[in-house]
């Protein structure tokens, strides 16, 4: 996979997450929240090892 692809991929992920996770804050729904804050957290550490990799 090439690195544009994993960079969309992870910013994806984390736009998602957040998304999710307002949602969740927004409608009262605490698991979605959590489950969008897990997303946004793990998109974190993929961008980070991403980064480490270079």
């Amino acid at each position: 996979m090439s690195d544009i692809k994993k960079t969309l991929g992870i910013k994806k992920d984390k736009m998602e997450g957040a998304v999710k996770e307002k949602t969740g804050k927004m409608t009262g729904n605490k698991k979605m929240e959590l489950k969008g804050k897990a997303q946004g957290m793990a998109a974190s550490m993929k961008e980070k090892i991403n980064t480490i990799k270079k």
